[in-house]
């Protein structure tokens, strides 16, 4: 019994340190049952002020999150809870916060009854709107070098002609050349 006692506290002091936020939902009415820090953190954040502070406890994810249902949320939830196949998205835009679009690497696993039957969800979720902006305009600038080298690359070989035909007509017009032609001629 000791050792019950100590696994749970581990499991939970595990739980909470996770730099991931994690969730449980019940399959049926999507309710969150259970929550760590992070996740919690989250809804603080990103959710109107009515579902701070554990409200959104109890609570259907249809309820407490914005445009769920227009964002495919809803949908990829009930698909995991029906089919009890894993779901994995990197870089998901979510669009139903007033802030604007973000960015989250989430998972979303069944959970089975000893019949087999999925009972629970598992959700793990990370923000990571900053990275993916970083990212985007690293690739902008990369684009702009890039063109930018383009147009160098081409001026530089404008530049090479005019530089040949300058070398060929300076080779023409030299005095040394002409008289030579001249007493050729």
């Amino acid at each position: 019994m000791d050792s019950q006692i100590h696994t749970k506290t581990y499991d939970y002091t595990m739980l909470e340190h996770m730099p991931i936020g994690v969730a449980l939902f019940n399959a049926q009415d999507l309710g969150l049952l259970a929550a760590n820090t992070l996740f919690h953190t989250f809804i603080d954040t990103f959710l109107d002020p009515t579902w701070k502070n554990g409200r959104a406890m109890g609570h259907s994810i249809i309820e407490y999150l914005p445009k769920a249902k227009e964002t495919g949320v809803v949908a990829i939830f009930r698909r995991v809870a029906k089919t009890g196949i894993p779901y994995s998205a990197g870089e998901f835009a979510f669009s139903g916060f007033e802030s604007g679009i973000t960015y989250w690497n989430w998972t979303l696993d069944p959970i089975r009854d000893s019949d087999g039957r999925v009972v629970q969800l598992i959700q793990t979720a990370t923000e990571i709107t900053a990275q993916v902006l970083a990212r985007q305009e690293a690739e902008r600038v990369h684009a702009a070098l890039s063109q930018t080298n383009r147009i160098a690359e081409t001026d530089r070989k404008r530049l090479e002609v005019i530089e040949t035909v300058a070398h060929s007509v300076q080779e023409s017009l030299d005095a040394d050349n002409i008289s030579m032609a001249a007493i050729k001629a």
